[in-house]
């Protein structure tokens, strides 16, 4: 199974499979987020694959397919499905002359958002782009969220349930 160690903590990002899929086919190179990591880049990013309600999207080694069971096989719903290098943490301020983000439209691009999306995310407070490079997707149907681990005094302790947007982890793989 894959191991990654690690130094420092390393991030996990909570994301959804339609955008899992755009960021593996590399339109989608900015995830947006209204928090911040404490530490500087560059560091790792372990993307999580979110796990659908019945009819949403699903997210499969080849594509991404809306409408469609959770219950197959192929399902990567749920899982830890690859890493990234995050490279630079871009800050997207709110212009109250102009009733937008300050973002260039590179970066909007990359972001695979719109300027209303981005409001109605961030409510006109600051909103952080995490760049997101070396997307390294996982081969073989991803790996269980239970394989992300944190060191304690007291030993390993593995994640039993996905961070809400994002967290903390020591590594992925077996301990």
């Amino acid at each position: 199974m894959f191991n990654a160690s690690i130094t420092k903590k390393d991030l996990i990002m909570s994301i959804q499979p339609q955008w899992v899929y755009k960021i593996w086919n590399k339109t989608k190179t900015i995830e947006v987020r209204k928090t911040k990591s404490k530490y500087k880049p560059k560091f790792r990013i372990f993307i999580y694959c979110t796990r659908a309600g019945d009819k949403l999207h699903r997210l499969t080694l080849n594509s991404v397919v809306k409408g469609v069971s959770k219950r197959d096989d192929l399902n990567l719903n749920g899982k830890i499905v690859a890493h990234c290098t995050c490279p630079e943490i871009k800050e997207f301020k709110w212009d109250e002359i102009n009733h937008c983000y300050d973002i260039s439209s590179d970066d909007l691009q990359a972001t695979c958002l719109t300027q209303e999306q981005l409001y109605v995310y961030g409510k006109g407070k600051t909103l952080y782009g995490y760049v997101l490079s070396h997307v390294m997707p996982y081969p073989g149907g991803g790996v269980p969220i239970t394989e992300a681990y944190n060191k304690t005094e007291r030993g390993n302790k593995t994640l039993t349930t996905a961070p809400q947007s994002w967290g903390y982890v020591d590594g992925v793989g077996p301990i």
